[in-house]
């Protein structure tokens, strides 16, 4: 693609006076479709804005597209200066058009409350990012892709952006007033406000995850997964440990995600199985104490907390989470992979709720039953789904295993790596990233604006959660 600088001005007039002359074949080569021609803002102003709709998806495209308009629209953007054009590909151009320069810091502004306003921020099934900027250009109108061999038409909104296939189109562009654009934007600073630390979570990769509670409360050293499961598996051994058995197990299969019906049958029957000798409450006394022990457990809504543990990340694992498409994907695996290591057995099998992730991530339970058949499909976790007797789900805790774990790449001796403490996760990912990699690497594995994100985010946050 050819990059010059235009300010865009009515129709076809996007070139600046001194420089038509000299410019005007490449605008002629353009339309013909012998290069591609894009456009920069300046350093300071701009005088378009471009909602650059990249989803893969036709009909989420046009979804996400209809959505963008709509929000628009109700923050007070007629609709005769919202302008749509095809990428090209399957992806779409959003743009306003200004009669004079606009500081670039209030066109980010507006178009970060934008998309938070629409619920597009930090979407999963593609992006939209702003253009043009002062380093990146984008992609002229009415030009050909060179890919799929497209006209990157214009489209009607309402006409289910059925292409306008005649040229003559853009000399019907109308241009706001940059006066009345300020106004609505002051106004929806109001309604629709976005703070800095919210547009640098944007653009970070997992800036979202949050550490849950049950990694800050104070923990049994004694009850863990594996000390439960070898209870369940080989029962009781001596008189006086029935009761702190039973609550064990109770708070055990409520973390699986069992009902309080369920979990007072399972202990039933357990405790069929177990040797009369180890116990001398009676029959009628142990239902009892399993009744209060159930109501106890899920009134207060106890659940099963295990030993605190040294929270080791390897470069390596960071390395491999970078490597995954998709912003929410490395956030859910960021977030498998923290879990893991406060819960797995020996055997690296630990159970994670859909309600812990979305706590967790901040997504939909929707989203992420999406995101973890898409890690598990890739082969970066393994899942165990529950089955009780009958063959139906129980609830919705599955068992996990996160490969990165298991294969070569798993060496805390061999590689660099970190411990993370207990008390708070919040910018974890960002502290690995920062003390396991240099400058450098962290350019050549991140885009220009995740890295930009972090070195930004780094100065604004108390990165207080790395031990050492």
């Amino acid at each position: 693609m050819i990059y010059i600088y235009f300010i865009v001005k009515n129709g076809l007039n996007l070139i600046q006076q001194d420089i038509v002359q000299y410019q005007v074949h490449h605008v002629r080569n353009h339309l013909q479709g012998h290069y591609t021609l894009g456009v920069f803002a300046g350093e300071i102003f701009t005088k378009f804005l471009c909602f650059d709709v990249d989803v893969k998806d036709p009909q989420l495209a046009k979804w996400t597209v209809y959505k963008l308009v709509d929000t628009l629209q109700e923050v007070g953007i007629p609709g005769e200066f919202i302008y749509i054009s095809t990428s090209g590909n399957k992806g779409y151009h959003v743009e306003l058009f200004f009669n004079k320069p606009v500081f670039n810091t209030h066109i980010k502004q507006f178009y970060l409350m934008v998309l938070n306003y629409a619920e597009l921020l930090n979407i999963d099934y593609g992006k939209v990012e702003l253009g043009p900027t002062h380093t990146q250009g984008v992609k002229l109108p009415l030009g050909k892709h060179f890919v799929t061999n497209r006209i990157c038409w214009y489209v009607d909104y309402d006409t289910g952006l059925k292409p306008i296939e005649d040229y003559h189109y853009i000399f019907c562009i109308q241009q706001m007033d940059t006066e009345f654009f300020y106004n609505i934007l002051n106004k929806a600073k109001d309604s629709i406000d976005i703070t800095e630390q919210q547009a640098l979570e944007y653009e970070n990769i997992v800036a979202k995850h949050r550490p849950l509670k049950i990694y800050k409360e104070n923990i049994d050293p004694d009850v863990t997964i594996e000390a439960i499961e070898n209870l369940i598996k080989n029962g009781l051994k001596m008189q006086g440990t029935r009761h702190n058995a039973l609550l064990k197990i109770a708070k055990y299969n409520k973390y699986k995600g069992m009902s309080a019906e369920e979990n007072k049958q399972f202990l039933i029957e357990w405790m069929e199985k177990q040797d009369k000798k180890t116990y001398t409450t009676q029959w009628t006394d142990v239902l009892k104490d399993i009744d209060l022990i159930i109501q106890y457990t899920y009134e207060r809504n106890y659940s099963l907390v295990t030993k605190r543990k040294d929270i080791t990340i390897t470069s390596n694992e960071i390395e491999e989470i970078l490597k995954v498409k998709g912003k929410n994907h490395k956030l859910v695996l960021y977030a498998l992979l923290v879990h893991s290591k406060r819960y797995a057995n020996k055997d690296g099998v630990f159970y994670m709720s859909y309600e812990q992730m979305k706590n967790a991530t901040g997504l939909s339970q929707r989203n992420i039953i999406r995101l973890i058949k898409d890690l598990e499909i890739n082969k970066y976790i393994q899942v165990f789904r529950n089955i009780s007797g009958d063959n139906k789900l129980i609830k919705d805790t599955n068992r996990y295993i996160i490969n990165l774990l298991y294969d070569k790449l798993y060496n805390p001796e061999n590689v660099k790596s970190i411990t993370i403490c207990d008390k708070n996760c919040q910018n974890c990912f960002n502290a690995c990233l920062c003390r396991l990699f240099d400058n450098k690497q962290l350019k050549s594995m991140l885009t220009r604006r995740e890295y930009e994100a972090l070195i930004k985010n780094t100065e604004l946050n108390n990165i207080s959660c790395i031990a050492g």
